[in-house]
């Protein structure tokens, strides 16, 4: 009995299989102590292919940041579309917190190592910057704040956040603190803002 040839795979789906054996190595390491050799073993291509649709390793890295932020970007916008038209704004920007804190504990490891001096390339720390500003472009339309506390409040709560999360991951995501550190999110928001305005 003779096997079937395997198929060849093209651009988009090398490029997909390469991105994603990538995001398997980042999520374990640091940015510097995965080698290319390593990503095309795993994703049954070679180093050749990497550089040949990423450019090189620092591009490849930021397609993959730039990949999961927009992933993430999308599932939170997909969330709030499915809300109910008078969901109040608490319990819209706590879907969008759901969803975050979920992101950090699917991948606690490289998602912590880029808060503590990962020594990612310029253009996936300017990607991840994008996203804050996207973020923040979004609560504003969510809050709708009408004084500059509350512009303040919302700019003010993505380090407490990232602050909140580190601490949870140091504990290893623990489950019993999920609500916890919700609350402790929402509860320092709605503090700084002084009331959610809906």
């Amino acid at each position: 009995m003779t096997s079937e040839p395997r198929r060849r795979l093209s651009s988009a789906e090398r490029r997909a299989v390469i991105l994603e054996a990538a995001g398997d190595l980042f999520g374990q390491a640091p940015y510097s102590e995965v080698p290319t050799q390593k990503i095309a073993d795993q994703s049954g291509s070679s180093q050749a292919l990497i550089f040949h649709y990423f450019g090189s390793k620092a591009g490849l890295y930021s397609a993959w940041v730039d990949e999961t932020m927009q992933k993430l970007h999308n599932t939170i916008d997909a969330a709030l579309d499915e809300l109910p038209p008078n969901t109040s704004s608490r319990d819209k920007v706590r879907t969008a917190v759901e969803i975050y804190l979920g992101h950090v504990q699917a991948q606690p490891l490289s998602w912590s190592l880029t808060r503590r001096g990962n020594d990612e390339p310029p253009e996936a720390t300017n990607t991840r910057l994008e996203f804050q500003d996207q973020m923040f472009t979004k609560l504003m339309g969510l809050l709708d704040p009408q004084s500059r506390r509350g512009e303040f409040a919302i700019a003010g709560i993505f380090g407490f956040i990232d602050a909140a999360c580190l601490e949870w991951v140091d504990n290893d995501c623990e489950a019993d603190d999920y609500y916890s550190l919700l609350d402790a999110i929402l509860g320092s928001l709605q503090g700084a803002l002084g009331d959610w305005g809906n």
